[in-house]
């Protein structure tokens, strides 16, 4: 029995590499993205995004997808899958940014709301470099629609979408999930995010009723 199991598993490596080959070759050669089963349901905006940008989907078993992370095609180039993809497409976009000056009186007046809203939470965490406002905001492509802010860990910023500067609630709401995204780690519609978020409501809630 003992052999027949261990026979079974050297059978699963073998057409496992034989499969990750076969993606390395595919890669090279056409315009892919490989997925699983799971992410064209659950990531369907992302998927419509790789099809809009003249991409053919590739679904693969997830034990295949799990061995072409950090894996080159036969020319040397990263396997694209679904992360890859989204990496590409978060660095190809441009922001304009837009200096404080250059702000009306009242997006100023809000803008610079941005430590006292922060300290609500226990201020500006140490991660984050600057907080600036921009014109265009990259899309959020895992949710389909344009996102109102976003945590930049590369570059240490928390980039706003000028629009939020209407008022001292959307700003505050906007600037306070970000700070989560930065004191939490976690993405959008996880748990841990969610409790996350859940807690800074309370360190609000606290300081709004013992005033």
């Amino acid at each position: 029995m003992r052999m027949e199991q261990g026979t079974s598993r050297d059978e699963v490596k073998k057409w496992t590499d034989v499969a990750v080959h076969g993606c390395r070759i595919l890669n090279a050669s056409q315009k892919v993205v490989f997925v699983t089963a799971k992410q064209r349901t659950i990531e369907s905006s992302a998927v419509d995004y790789a099809l809009g940008d003249g991409y053919k989907l590739v679904t693969v078993p997830q034990n295949v997808y799990q061995r072409l992370h950090g894996v080159k095609d036969i020319r040397g180039n990263p396997i694209r899958t679904l992360e890859i993809f989204k990496q590409h497409f978060a660095s190809s976009f441009k922001f304009t940014f837009v200096e404080r000056t250059k702000l009306s009186p009242a997006e100023r007046a809000v803008f610079d709301m941005r430590e006292k809203v922060a300290n609500l939470i226990g201020g500006i965490p140490k991660p984050v470099k600057e907080i600036r406002i921009s014109e265009t905001m990259r899309p959020d492509i895992s949710a389909g629609c344009d996102a109102a802010g976003l945590w930049e860990p590369a570059q240490r910023l928390i980039i706003i979408k000028r629009s939020e500067l209407r008022s001292i609630e959307a700003f505050a709401g906007t600037l306070l999930h970000e700070i989560t995204h930065v004191t939490t780690g976690y993405d959008d519609v996880t748990r841990d995010f969610e409790n996350g978020l859940t807690s800074a409501l309370g360190k609000t809630s606290a300081r709004a009723v013992r005033k």
